[in-house]
């Protein structure tokens, strides 16, 4: 394993260990991934952090709080995230998140976010640290604003998101590398439409397909159920009618709706609001849409953009890079004091081991020589100033 020269090596093996005695040994990967990006943190938050000891710091974003753990270090850790976390992340994630921080509950506090980035609302914080958060949510500079109102006097934000190539590199991986894959995909949901849905042969192939792909069903199907079991909408009154430009339009967002419902709430939120109808008129306006065989099969051609509020796949390209995120970070008495670039999965893939030294040595090498637009994912540090 690498040595982290940069983090506390008795919390590292307290939480290998912890991972090891609680049956959690499937997320030692993404443990070392954590504890690459910290290693690359930890130097710049000693750089430019507040000089007092005790610091106040809050993770947004916590995930299964492994983060918060490694930053306990410094003070005390204020942690927050969505009560439902995403299922991208894992299944395991808010089972670790709970042990772990049963464990160091006397460094870590936690409460669900609702809404806002601060749910500890008397509270000021010396470092605020998240990790690909910000691009989840609706308005970058907004957000900061609130980064900024959370902090004391010379307090650090600490932000990592990705760069144009970590867009390029997943449209590369998941869509254009799988694409007779999804293709096929397309036109399968689409026959469900159709008579052949009754034939034998579908059916088989459907019951097989749908113990590892639950959003087989046709999207008026998965939407109605959303509607019903999670949202409790009532569907079934009259309802505001949307052209089909508009629906067009969020088609991307509503995909994040379709494959996460708990977690993506506020995107149909959202896009009520922009549409100004209800809740419930969205959904069944969509529902009516795809239960035209033509739109269901365009629908599933559609290249999944990784942030929920951006318009497609080349829009969130154009809003991710470097010269775009400093831009929302602009604010009065904000100053942006460090930008670096960490990760290379554009480069390397995502599925290397961290464990290789002379592999881990290499990122580090290109991460000091090489601007951040050529990374992946880079970290930027603003502090607040003027005001000390």
């Amino acid at each position: 394993m690498i040595y982290f020269s940069n983090l506390d090596q008795k919390i590292i093996k307290n939480i290998y260990n912890f991972l090891l005695s609680n049956n959690f040994a499937s997320d030692l990967n993404n443990f070392y991934t954590k504890l690459m990006i910290m290693d690359s943190v930890m130097p710049l938050i000693k750089k430019f952090k507040v000089d007092k000891k005790n610091l106040k710091v809050l993770e947004i974003g916590c995930g299964n709080g492994i983060h918060s753990v490694l930053l306990s270090e410094l003070g005390e850790v204020y942690s927050t995230d969505l009560e439902k976390t995403t299922l991208t992340l894992g299944s395991n994630v808010e089972k670790i998140r709970f042990k772990i921080f049963k464990k160091y509950s006397s460094k870590i506090t936690y409460k669900d976010l609702n809404t806002g980035i601060n749910p500890f609302k008397n509270t000021k914080f010396d470092i605020i640290f998240h990790n690909s958060v910000i691009e989840h949510v609706q308005n970058y500079k907004n957000f900061n604003k609130q980064i900024y109102n959370s902090l004391s006097p010379g307090g650090i934000n600490v932000c990592i998101t990705g760069t144009p190539n970590l867009c390029i590199y997943r449209l590369f991986k998941n869509f254009i590398l799988r694409f007779p894959l999804i293709i096929s995909y397309a036109i399968l949901k689409s026959l469900l439409l159709t008579k052949f849905k009754s034939t034998k042969l579908i059916n088989i192939i459907v019951k097989r397909l749908k113990k590892k792909i639950w959003h087989l069903n046709p999207s008026y199907k998965i939407l109605e159920d959303i509607a019903k079991n999670i949202y409790y909408l009532d569907i079934n009154k009259s309802y505001h009618k949307i052209n089909k430009f508009d629906l067009k339009k969020y088609l991307p967002s509503l995909l994040h709706i379709i494959r996460e419902p708990e977690y993506n709430r506020i995107v149909l939120k959202e896009i009520s609001k922009k549409l100004e109808v209800t809740e419930a008129a969205v959904i069944k306006n969509y529902i009516l849409y795809f239960k035209e065989i033509k739109n269901e099969f365009i629908f599933n051609l559609l290249p999944q953009t990784h942030s929920q509020h951006t318009d497609n796949i080349f829009t969130e390209i154009k809003e991710w890079t470097i010269k775009s995120w400093k831009k929302s970070h602009k604010i009065k008495n904000f100053e942006i004091k460090a930008i670096v670039g960490y990760r290379y999965q554009h480069l390397f893939g995502q599925s290397f081991n961290f464990r290789h030294k002379i592999f881990y040595r290499l990122i580090k090498l290109m991460s000091r020589y090489l601007h951040p637009s050529f990374s992946s994912e880079f970290i930027i540090v603003t502090k607040r100033v003027g005001d000390i």
